[in-house]
């Protein structure tokens, strides 16, 4: 908005009339089409279906985590609704504008499933934060997980009544992080079927613990030092992406992490002027200095 702003901080009439479809508002107003309010009633799809026609181009390039959001309000929805959440209608509804995600929809309601981050569906928001912090560019290829990678991420078993949702999320941040050289007709392919076997081999359960409870304590801290969002957004996601590096053993971004402690230092610190005495730096950042409690966030721009 600062681009659109004038002196006073107001919005410049003058710029916005650089744009034709805005100077057009400007000088002519907008013209509205209301609805009779019992349409709703008799046609619970038409808001959509006007929505998708007049919308086409932009429902071209819904991502498939945007797709999971919607089925997660959904499914909110329905509960605080005292209902049970019918996900034959859920994948209906998230699939009616016909997104280029589509065909795995299914798959995608099996992550929302097992890995939304609760009913809130607090790691998907992360999840829609980072990438359009991380992932998204106006010069870059489009990033999208692909089938493969969505199928193989939705149904890891990490065992019997084993759940790791803050590394599953970590993982599909790696992806999307890819380099472009690993981004094939705008899918990314940095993760691979092979990378997401290390996760679940019996002799790197341990690895996978320690990985789960740093990338959960870690967010912790970030809430208890009232971390503004996007400062958080960017810290938690280079961590993210580094510990993911180091349990696959990809070295885009992890060369000289030797183990998590070494990228908790590499990722916390760097952004915040101080180290914290406080259980969660004891317990992951081997090295610390400093004995304040005093946290100064710094700006990441």
């Amino acid at each position: 908005m600062a681009k659109l702003g004038d002196a006073t901080g107001c919005l410049s009439v003058e710029h916005l009339q650089a744009n034709p479809e805005f100077g057009q508002a400007v000088e002519l107003g907008l013209r509205w089409f209301v609805m009779h309010w019992q349409c709703c009633v008799a046609w619970p799809k038409l808001a959509k279906l006007i929505q998708a026609a007049l919308n086409t181009r932009a429902s071209s390039d819904i991502t498939e985590i945007e797709v999971m959001l919607d089925m997660n309000s959904q499914v909110e929805a329905a509960i605080a609704g005292g209902k049970e959440p019918d996900w034959d209608i859920i994948r209906s509804s998230a699939g009616f504008t016909m997104p280029p995600c589509m065909p795995r929809i299914r798959v995608l309601g099996q992550y929302v499933q097992s890995n939304a981050g609760g009913t809130s569906g607090s790691l998907l928001v992360e999840l829609s934060s980072f990438q359009k912090a991380f992932a998204c560019s106006d010069h870059g290829p489009t990033r999208t997980l692909g089938s493969e990678f969505m199928q193989k991420v939705s149904t890891v078993n990490f065992g019997l009544g084993q759940k790791f949702p803050y590394v599953v999320n970590a993982v599909i941040k790696a992806n999307l992080a890819s380099p472009v050289h690993k981004i094939v007709d705008g899918v990314c392919k940095l993760i691979l079927p092979s990378n997401l076997a290390l996760l679940t081999k019996k002799g790197n359960r341990q690895m996978v613990e320690q990985a789960e409870a740093v990338l959960r304590d870690a967010r912790t801290l970030c809430d208890t030092i009232k971390m503004p969002d996007h400062s958080r957004t960017l810290v938690i996601g280079r961590l993210d992406i580094r510990v993911m590096h180091l349990l696959m053993n990809k070295t885009v971004e992890g060369a000289g992490f030797r183990s998590l402690s070494d990228v908790a230092q590499a990722c916390i610190p760097t952004h915040i002027r101080a180290v914290c005495v406080c259980a969660w730096c004891r317990a992951h950042i081997e090295s610390y200095t400093l004995v304040s409690c005093v946290v100064t966030v710094r700006s990441l721009m």
